[in-house]
């Protein structure tokens, strides 16, 4: 005996009919966060992590200089590690002021080095560390040894003067470090004194800590035509998920039915000969029974 055909619920067949298209959006929406968007890097974003002028009498408000310095042309390999592995979040800005008066040699410069976390920074400071502040470290003055930076952590600052029989000059030299940040000030005076180093050190050590934590140098773009093409595709893929089913059933359908008529003609045909040929079958024999009598 066959065995009765149980078809599935109302609701299950529901189910199944919007699983492949859901399926389809599913995965076109992972695959637009991991193929569409677009990483842009702004350097110039980095000047923001460094003070907006030297606030320091007779200064020129405007620097002189503003410029992105290249990781490559750092002098501290974990940089240009990082530069190469990570370059979306490793970047530095330098920005140099002078003095206002043309004939001064007075001069500030601030450098910050953003890396792309703070073990980073810190190996970069280490290296920092023997370059700036070393006894051997480049500078054409006589160092007079290090000084103090009150009320800043995890910074150093050397100080050097000018030799007998030149123009007077002092030489301030000081590195910090503020999380995934590393910032470089040397002032050049013709002054004697370590105050307006510390001052400038104290205000970008505090922008540091107000502008670093989640401070990003690159933004994410989602190109519109991109966009729109891709989820163009994705309906249409969707759709044809739910309409194909129906358009490949239908067309069997209309195909059974073709074939069914035709079984029926040639069913019918066939028994119109039957019948035919059983109709003219007794006729010859009726005329025989007649001729007999």
């Amino acid at each position: 005996m066959a065995k009765r055909r149980v078809d599935p619920p109302a609701t299950s067949r529901s189910w199944l009919r919007w699983a492949a298209p859901l399926a389809v959006l599913v995965l076109a929406t992972g695959g637009y966060f991991l193929v569409v968007p677009l990483q842009a890097r702004h350097p110039a974003l980095l000047r923001r992590l460094i003070v907006a002028g030297p606030g320091i009498a007779g200064y020129a408000a405007k620097p002189v200089q503003s410029l992105e310095v290249l990781p490559a042309d750092t002098s501290y390999g974990a940089e240009q590690t990082a530069g190469q592995k990570q370059p979306d979040k490793t970047g530095t800005w330098q920005v140099i002021w002078r003095s206002a008066n043309t004939r001064s040699l007075s001069e500030m410069q601030v450098e910050v080095d953003l890396l792309p976390d703070a073990a980073t920074a810190a190996a970069v400071y280490r290296q920092m560390e023997p370059i700036n502040l070393g006894a051997k470290a480049a500078t054409p003055l006589v160092r007079q040894g290090t000084f103090t930076l009150p009320g800043i952590s995890g910074a150093g600052a050397t100080f050097s003067r000018s030799g007998k029989g030149v123009t007077p000059t002092s030489l301030s030299n000081v590195i910090l470090r503020v999380g995934r940040a590393d910032a470089r000030i040397v002032l050049q005076q013709s002054a004697a004194s370590r105050v307006p180093a510390v001052a400038v050190a104290r205000r970008e050590a505090a922008l540091l800590q107000r502008a670093e934590p989640g401070f990003v140098l690159s933004s994410t773009a989602w190109p519109p035509l991109a966009s729109a093409l891709w989820w163009l595709v994705a309906v249409l893929l969707a759709a044809a998920t739910v309409i194909g089913p129906r358009l490949r059933a239908a067309a069997v359908a209309r195909r059974r039915a073709h074939q069914e008529a035709v079984l029926r003609y040639q069913y019918q045909a066939r028994g119109k000969k039957v019948l035919k040929r059983r109709g003219k079958s007794p006729l010859p024999s009726a005329r025989r029974r007649g001729a007999r009598r």
